[in-house]
């Protein structure tokens, strides 16, 4: 075994950590990934006062915590009230801390589903994703073609154009990836007239061809 390896392998493992306030308790956990986006932010509050984060509102999050921080930050997202959440980095690369809102669509406050599962005595993983209509927790091909495919779109399309279309997405900001920390989420935010269109003209400008190259 390389001197690389052994100092790669016992150094130890740094996560930021995402802390939520309310009026009477505060909660911490460990984040293993994390997005937001300045698209759905809103207001934070932690008893009586009330600001603005960072342009950032929550749209997924991975994290593992005592039973109790757990617990308490899944009631958080599932309540209808502003939270302060403050995401601190593990080193000094970066500039943190970050305040974090719960996602707000047109001022109304987005849903989330929180799943958790045990890891250990008292040790427990919560997976928490917003409801935002267009949201995919990973930009790969196989899960934007999975969007394209579902049942807001009806515009015909082949497997193999699905990186062309996504790049025109991205180019013209329908297709934006989501800030955050070890992530790759992204919002899809075209209508389906906008996806008939673009399919359309790059099919008759040859961008998009019919046969599989």
């Amino acid at each position: 075994m390389n001197d690389t390896t052994e100092s790669t392998e016992s150094e130890p493992l740094q996560l930021p950590v995402l802390t939520a306030k309310t009026e009477y308790s505060e909660f911490s956990v460990r984040v293993h990934s994390i997005a937001w986006s300045s698209r759905f932010d809103g207001p934070t509050q932690a008893g009586r006062r009330r600001s603005y984060s960072n342009g950032a509102g929550l749209v997924c999050l991975s994290a593992t915590g005592p039973d109790t921080a757990i617990k308490a930050i899944r009631a958080i997202l599932y309540a209808d009230t502003a939270c302060c959440m403050t995401l601190a980095s593990p080193d000094s690369t970066n500039h943190w801390p970050y305040r974090i809102a719960k996602a707000q669509i047109a001022g109304d406050q987005v849903k989330y589903t929180a799943s958790v599962a045990k890891l250990d005595k008292g040790v427990v993983h919560l997976v928490a994703i917003a409801k935002i209509p267009g949201l995919i927790v990973n930009l790969s091909d196989d899960h934007l073609w999975k969007e394209l495919q579902g049942e807001r779109y009806t515009t015909p399309m082949l497997r193999h154009w699905t990186e062309k279309i996504g790049k025109v997405l991205a180019k013209k900001g329908m297709l934006a990836k989501a800030e955050g920390w070890q992530t790759n989420a992204g919002i899809l935010r075209v209508e389906p007239e906008e996806l008939d269109k673009i399919v359309s003209n790059g099919v008759h400008r040859g961008f998009l061809k019919m046969e599989i190259a």
